[in-house]
């Protein structure tokens, strides 16, 4: 390659867009972390133990006060946990086996007093599935959330189907960390929505604009015009080309003037 196709090649390469602007994560997440432990109550104890050693070596920090239910090691039917971590191990504590979803909210930061009022969210999916299970799946979780009113955003950027960026009425934020293969809509979704927890980390951000929801669908019209009788019978006079052609039409051999059609 010679050098001026090189130094060309590379000022395109260093004027290629990049990845889209976006708001700088928090230092710090108030977090809730959903988990699942399913055993005997003496196996149960030993694995919650191991959980709650796991993550405050990933960073996690309970709240004081988050009071914990009776015999919560052993209570089959506990499964939250609230507290903090930093914005840049939020990830690591999806590593752990226990641990179904996160919910995120900025530290300090609270929800609307007004139930109705949207919030903004952006929710990450369970991924590994090949691409057409995967954008199945986003469809399907699309369709679920609809039914807790959330509003899909506009042209953004969904990282191959693993991703959902929109708004969700503020007192709807806590359902986003149940189970949604237990929602009336959820029920009627078939795999791979039906065989996973489909949503990984739901972030919520009440210090930012809530997006522009997807508009509306033009309305169709109850009467819709007959363009197979147009097409026969073209309204009004027809244009000069079209004339033209049909007299050209009439001068040739064996056509007679009466029998044109102007279409």
């Amino acid at each position: 390659m010679s050098l001026p196709t090189t130094v060309l090649f590379a000022a395109i390469c260093g004027l290629a867009p990049g990845a889209p602007a976006a708001p700088p994560p928090p230092a710090t997440y108030d977090v809730v972390v959903r988990y699942r432990i399913v055993a005997f109550p003496n196996e149960r104890v030993a694995q919650f133990n191991a959980m709650m050693k796991d993550l405050a070596a990933r960073g996690f920090r309970r709240d004081p006060a988050d009071e914990p239910v009776v015999n919560e090691p052993s209570d089959t039917t506990a499964t939250r946990l609230r507290g903090s971590i930093a914005a840049a191990k939020v990830r690591s504590l999806l590593l752990d086996r226990h641990v179904r979803e996160l919910l995120l909210i900025p530290s300090g930061e609270k929800l609307p007093d007004d139930a109705n009022r949207p919030v903004r969210v952006t929710i990450e999916l369970t991924t590994g599935l090949p691409p057409d299970r995967q954008q199945l799946l986003h469809t399907q979780t699309a369709v679920v959330l609809d039914s807790l009113k959330f509003s899909e955003s506009v042209g953004y950027d969904h990282r191959d189907f693993t991703r959902l960026v929109g708004s969700i009425p503020a007192g709807q934020v806590g359902a986003l960390l149940s189970d949604l293969r237990e929602t009336p809509a959820g029920q009627t979704q078939p795999a791979p929505f039906a065989n996973m927890p489909a949503i990984r980390i739901a972030e919520v951000r009440p210090d930012l604009p809530a997006p522009s929801p997807r508009p509306a669908p033009p309305a169709i019209p109850a009467v819709r015009p007959n363009f197979a009788n147009w097409s026969r019978t073209p309204p009004g006079p027809p244009s000069p080309p079209v004339w033209r052609f049909c007299w050209q039409g009439n001068r040739r051999p064996g056509i007679k003037p009466g029998n044109a059609r102007c279409v």
